[in-house]
């Protein structure tokens, strides 16, 4: 990607921050590893249903009219590699993550090989922890030491968010290191 002076400029290079950042750590992890959410707890084929009842105010984009799609979902957790081969116990609190992929889904997309599928990323959190493309190139430039004191102190927001998940305590269901032990 290279510079642009379009609106979307900054988001262009957001994302070639990440990408850049996710090759140099496959290439010292492995091809055989996800850099993000690199546990997978389940992998299930199936059907998203849209349901016609849905308030005028969210019939946006795939939810605007009635409709079933082929989904894949991918149940995940950010489990810390401790070791090549070797993740963090599930014990451990961390993030958990669900990934839904729709599929044969029409209209304009970000990625050209992405033309067909819409992407929806869940964390067990009520508010993901970065706000747009370019907050998560920053987390991720925070990760290797190469974030300014500003950029630094942008990522306060997400350092809050970071701690509760990290916590692990939900009250919807989920349990706390502490209790576990207890």
């Amino acid at each position: 990607m290279g510079q642009s002076n379009s609106p979307n400029a900054g988001q262009e290079a957001a994302t070639e921050t990440i990408l850049n950042i996710d090759l140099k750590r496959q290439a010292q992890n492995g091809p055989d590893l996800r850099n993000d959410h690199a546990k997978s707890h389940g992998l299930v084929w199936g059907e998203f249903s849209v349901e016609d009842n849905i308030p005028e105010l969210l019939k946006v984009g795939v939810f605007a009219q009635s409709k079933t799609y082929p989904v894949w979902v991918r149940f995940s957790s950010a489990a810390s590699v401790q070791k090549r081969g070797k993740l963090s116990s599930d014990l451990e609190p961390d993030a958990r993550g669900m990934a839904i992929k729709l599929l044969q889904v029409q209209g304009e997309k970000v990625l050209d090989i992405e033309q067909e599928n819409q992407d929806f990323l869940l964390v067990n959190h009520p508010v993901f922890m970065v706000r747009n493309a370019q907050g998560f190139a920053t987390l991720m430039k925070a990760g290797i030491g190469q974030a300014s004191e500003e950029e630094l102190r942008s990522l306060e927001p997400t350092f809050k968010i970071l701690k509760v998940i990290m916590r692990g305590c939900f009250k919807s269901g989920g349990f706390c290191k502490k209790a576990h032990k207890a």
